[in-house]
């Protein structure tokens, strides 16, 4: 970590160091499009489209690319009917996160989805997972950070809180692997 990023995490008050970011989840719409609200929050200006648009682009993306195993579904009992397949697909609901952050890292190389998911198991404790999605780990421009609450099924998009100024910041030099960033990461776990 620089100084630089060290100062800009931390800050002496009355010599008691305190965290000056925060991250905290944006209200998202639900309708069952919470995760393409939530993907929309962090891209940049020139990649914004309607949510509708953008969760018919992600499908369509699946649905030619290599990414799905359609003998997967005609074998399942669910999915026996070719029609009801097909109405599955147009309305997206068959294609859980992990599919549609797939189609998504196809659509847009240059951003890197950091999705922190938290889950209930079975003995009733709250489990956390970090997952990454991107083309190449290398070359992503962008880290979009969205929390997903498994326990309820809902998306929301995280943002980098800024305590002394009361207002939202939006960090594009970031890394995922910045430690002010995993720091912060580990208090908003926490």
């Amino acid at each position: 970590m620089s100084l630089l990023e060290y100062e800009q995490l931390i800050t002496n008050k009355n010599g008691i160091p305190e965290i000056l970011y925060e991250f905290r989840p944006a209200k998202c719409d639900g309708d069952g499009l919470s995760l393409y609200h939530s993907v929309l929050r962090g891209f940049d200006s020139k990649d914004i489209i309607n949510v509708e648009d953008l969760r018919r682009n992600v499908t369509r993306c699946i649905l030619v690319s290599k990414l799905v195993n359609f003998d997967y579904y005609f074998t399942e009992e669910n999915y026996k009917n070719f029609i009801e397949l097909c109405n599955k697909m147009k309305n997206d609901s068959m294609f859980g996160g992990h599919m549609v952050f797939m189609g998504l890292t196809v659509m847009y190389p240059n951003y890197l989805f950091f999705v922190i998911v938290k889950s209930k198991c079975e003995n009733g404790n709250v489990s956390i997972d970090v997952l990454n999605y991107t083309k190449n780990i290398a070359s992503y421009k962008k880290c979009i950070y969205i929390l997903y609450d498994g326990i309820i099924g809902h998306y929301s998009h995280l943002n980098l809180y800024n305590k002394t100024r009361r207002e939202e910041e939006e960090k594009h030099h970031f890394k995922h692997d910045n430690e002010m960033m995993q720091g912060l990461l580990v208090e908003f776990i926490r």
